[in-house]
């Protein structure tokens, strides 16, 4: 793996890239400083470079861009009160896809970023270790919630779930890179990630996110082979099995999606229901960005709820924002998302970075299953991290098809 040297310019986006990778696990506030000063330098080398704006037209733009367009629309003509803020707010995250497409220089740079990303993962994660020990939120200065013998961890952040997502993600950046780059320098450091990172998301509880993780794991064991699989199911069963035993309430917190009592999924579940009736009666705009609350009483179906913020799900969120166009064009951009990443893992042109697809291909149908559970794709911290590694495994398709051309 070769590279050239960086003009001023260029290390300057790449300390701006290191910024980004280095703060979403850890800091909402300090990832969006970093995605303004990056977007910034995106316009200006959009303004240069004619290559640049060929370059980010790449990837899955074309549909990305209609669907912002579909949501916009929708916001504006469903007839429900037009929350453009919300919409913004929602859609920001958005530019970490643009920022890493249209900024990485070379596989070096972006090597860099994810070992970053694995890295600040790590320290979230270990930090969410000692609250469940410990039980207090340093950050905030308040006690967390019991469960079992334990607390219920939540990071830098103010949600168990924002933190499940995010480590994650981060134990799928991480496990791709030690079973698809085998000769990586320093593995026993990465080794050190990948307990600190399943330990930090069992004591998030989040099920969502574990459920998902199992997902990705599924995607590695379909793009290794036959040893690497078998190495794959054993860390699955084992990892699994520890840690339901030794992680006090992990057990209860999964046995109760399946009772009837005060924390079963019931409440979820009318949620899910409500959405599908508003999906119903508003099937082409659905009722636009930031207006479940108005949509929930109108059509809600009656029983208990635990919160009724948004559907708890990506997909119906989408349709009661945007409506079923909206929803079609979304699906159609993750499913050529997948075939992409897919096809640079049979028809490899890189074997040496042929983790970076793996780990975008498991990061995203990891997401994707989660998101059936939780709204991950409109949680900003969650949403930040997801796009910032499609937009790196867009760049590194690009990089790949344009070293091939030469």
């Amino acid at each position: 793996m070769t590279g050239k040297l960086l003009n001023g310019w260029e290390k300057t986006e790449s300390l701006v890239l290191l910024m980004i990778a280095i703060s979403i696990p850890i800091s909402i506030a300090a990832t969006n400083i970093a995605f303004g000063l990056g977007t910034l330098l995106l316009i200006r080398r959009m303004i240069v470079s004619r290559v640049l704006t060929l370059r980010i037209t790449k990837g899955i733009t074309v549909l990305l861009v209609s669907y912002l367009i579909l949501d916009l629309t929708a916001t504006i003509f469903s007839g429900f009160p037009i929350n453009l803020k919300s919409l913004i707010e929602d859609k920001w995250v958005i530019m970490g896809y643009f920022i890493a497409l249209g900024l990485v220089p070379d596989k070096i740079v972006l090597n860099k970023l994810l070992t970053a990303l694995i890295i600040s993962s790590t320290v979230s994660a270990y930090y969410s270790i000692i609250q469940f020990v410990i039980g207090w939120d340093f950050l905030r200065g308040q006690i967390l919630e019991p469960i079992g013998k334990g607390y219920v961890a939540v990071g830098t952040f103010s949600h168990h779930l924002t933190l499940g997502g995010l480590l994650m993600l981060g134990l799928i950046i991480v496990l791709s890179r030690i079973l698809f780059q085998p000769n990586v320098r320093r593995k026993y450091i990465f080794l050190a990630s990948t307990v600190v990172l399943s330990i930090g998301l069992f004591v998030s509880y989040s099920r969502s996110a574990i459920v998902g993780l199992f997902g990705g794991l599924a995607v590695l064991v379909y793009a290794g082979d036959k040893k690497l699989r078998k190495i794959v199911i054993i860390f699955s069963i084992l990892s699994g099995l520890l840690l339901l035993i030794l992680v006090p309430g992990t057990a209860q917190r999964f046995l109760n999606s399946f009772s009837l009592g005060e924390h079963s999924e019931g409440p979820r579940i009318r949620l899910w229901l409500t959405s599908v009736e508003i999906i119903k009666h508003h099937p082409l705009f659905g009722i636009g960005q930031g207006n479940f609350d108005i949509g929930f009483e109108k059509y809600h179906i009656v029983g208990k709820y635990h919160n009724h913020a948004h559907p708890h799900n990506d997909f119906l969120s989408v349709a009661v924002d945007g409506g079923l166009i909206s929803l079609s064009v979304f699906l159609l951009m993750w499913a050529v998302y997948i075939i992409k990443m897919n096809r640079l893992i049979i028809k490899p042109k890189d074997v040496s970075n042929i983790w970076i697809p793996v780990m975008g291909l498991s990061a995203v149908v990891s997401l994707l299953i989660a998101g059936n559970f939780q709204n991950y794709q409109s949680d900003a911290e969650v949403g930040n991290m997801l796009w910032f590694i499609v937009g790196l495994t867009m760049a590194y398709e690009y990089l790949t098809n344009k070293q091939e051309q030469k």
